[in-house]
C-alpha cells in the first residue's frame, strides 16, 4: 500500500489520511538515498535515516500499531532508530533487528510510551545487546504476551528475574507471557 500510494501513483496519495491503511509498517535500513525498487524486498520499504523520518512524517507515526525494523549493518543510526521509538506512543508489536540496535536504542524502548502496553516484541540475533541490558528493556515490558529472543541472550535465571519483575508491575498478577 506505501510503495503504491508513494512511487506509484500519485493521484493515491489521498490514501496517507486513511489512517487504518498505515497501522503496520516495516522497514529496513539503507545506506544510501536509494528507492525501495534498487535494494528492498517486497515486504518491507527501505529507508535512510532521513528516508524513516520523512516516512513517518508521512504516514502518521501515531496510529502505527506495528513496527519491524531493521537497522541493516551501519544503515540506520540509533539516534534515528530511537526517535522513531518516541514517535509511536500505540505500538503493540516491536520487532528489532540490526547491528545498530544497541544500548541506546534499547534504553529507549524501555523509556517509549508504548512500553507498558507492547503485547509482542521480537529481538534479532545480530542485535548488540547483553542479556542484562535485554533483561532490563523487557522489565519495562509487563503486558508482553509474545517474547523471542536470540538463544545466547536469555537464560532461566534471566526468565525468573523478568517473571518476579512483571508480577511486581501487575500489583502481584501472573505475567502475561504465552509465547516464548
Amino acid at each position: 500500500r506505501l510503495q503504491v500510494a508513494t512511487c506509484v501513483c500519485k493521484g493515491w496519495r489521498f490514501l496517507k489520511d486513511v489512517s487504518h491503511l498505515w497501522t503496520s509498517m516495516r522497514v529496513a535500513g539503507s545506506s544510501s538515498e536509494s528507492s525501495w525498487r534498487d535494494r528492498g524486498s517486497h515486504d518491507r520499504v527501505t529507508v535512510s535515516n532521513s528516508g524513516l523520518t520523512r516516512l513517518l512524517d508521512w504516514v502518521g507515526a501515531a496510529s502505527l500499531t506495528e513496527l519491524r525494523l531493521h537497522t541493516g549493518d551501519a544503515a540506520l543510526q540509533p539516534w534515528t532508530v530511537t526517535s522513531t521509538l518516541s514517535a509511536v506512543p500505540a505500538i503493540k508489536v516491536l520487532h528489532l533487528s540490526g547491528k545498530k540496535v544497541n544500548a541506546a536504542v534499547m534504553e529507549a524502548t524501555a523509556k517509549a510510551a508504548f512500553a507498558p502496553t507492547l503485547r509482542e516484541i521480537h529481538i534479532g540475533e545480530d542485535v548488540a545487546g547483553s542479556e542484562a541490558r535485554i533483561l532490563s528493556m523487557l522489565q519495562e515490558m509487563p503486558a508482553l504476551e509474545s517474547l523471542s529472543v536470540p538463544r545466547g541472550r536469555v537464560s532461566a535465571p534471566m526468565l525468573r528475574t523478568l517473571a518476579a519483575a512483571w508480577r511486581t508491575k501487575r500489583n502481584g498478577g501472573p505475567p502475561l507471557l504465552s509465547k516464548l
